[in-house]
């Protein structure tokens, strides 16, 4: 099974290579990795407690 998955991100990245350029590719990678940090973020935010309303 691992295999089998190396070889298909391996064959999407190729695509990839073939469609975007140097600088499309890069920004893609930081926009990716910026919304990953984001989601991490936005779930820890509401697990420390604090106000939930107006009187909370």
């Amino acid at each position: 099974l691992r295999e089998v998955l190396k070889n298909i991100f391996f064959a999407k990245n190729e695509k990839m290579l073939n469609i975007f350029d140097d600088n499309q590719l890069e920004i893609i990678k930081i926009k990716k990795a910026l919304e990953l940090r984001m989601k991490k973020h936005k779930d820890k935010k509401g697990k420390k407690g604090g106000k939930k309303g107006k009187n909370g």
